[in-house]
């Protein structure tokens, strides 16, 4: 496994994504996305968690943020932030016909799938909302 190489897969299978302004891998504070940036996609790093059996490789699993950022500008958060989720929770939950996984076709990945609740904060930021969706990318 290397990471930095499905990290920056899964980053560039998120790039694809329409609808953003801005992409990146550095998460920015809400307050610092302008609006002309957004809607912003972030990409974070979060806890990983290793799984060792004797005499095998260890199996990791990757625990990924993707963060959205939406200036409503008084127009109601969920008709900006609705088909922008659907669009990742698409890309993420496609499914091979024979095994049942998504490994975006990046090598080393056994499957990447949203994992949790998607946290959404719908305009209690003042004029930004956010949702949060948790991935879970577990290595081959």
């Amino acid at each position: 496994m290397v990471r930095e190489d499905i990290d920056a897969a899964v980053f560039a299978k998120l790039g694809t994504l329409a609808g953003f302004n801005t992409t990146s891998r550095r998460l920015a504070h809400f307050a610092d996305t302008p609006a002309e940036s957004c809607p912003a996609l972030f990409y974070a790093s979060g806890r990983e968690k290793s799984v060792t059996v004797t005499g095998q490789p260890a199996v990791w699993t990757l625990e990924r943020e993707v963060w959205i950022y939406v200036k409503t500008d008084g127009i109601a958060p969920s008709t900006l932030l609705n088909p922008l989720l659907d669009e990742i929770c698409s890309l993420i939950d496609q499914q091979n016909p024979i095994t049942g996984r998504n490994t975006l076709g990046i090598d080393g990945v056994s499957h990447c799938r949203i994992d949790g609740v998607i946290e959404i904060a719908e305009g209690t930021l003042a004029d930004t909302a956010i949702a949060v969706i948790p991935l879970e990318i577990l290595t081959a």
